[in-house]
């Protein structure tokens, strides 16, 4: 989680909004590659989406969709 009040990090990433922040989730794997970007966050299920996403893109899931 990053804490951008200058919002210079949102500019970077282009999601950079006016008056309120926007939530965007970057997943980033250990090479440091953006391998997803999550913007519609939905609250109810975001933590297993979000450990699935990961074990997806490490091959882990077999499951995968």
């Amino acid at each position: 989680m990053l804490s951008d009040s200058e919002r210079k990090v949102a500019k970077l990433y282009g999601v950079n909004a006016v008056l309120f922040p926007k939530r965007v989730t970057f997943l980033i794997d250990e090479s440091g590659i953006i391998f997803d970007i999550v913007k519609n966050i939905s609250l109810d299920n975001y933590g297993e989406s979000i450990i699935k996403k990961f074990k997806i893109n490490s091959g882990l899931d077999s499951n995968a969709q």
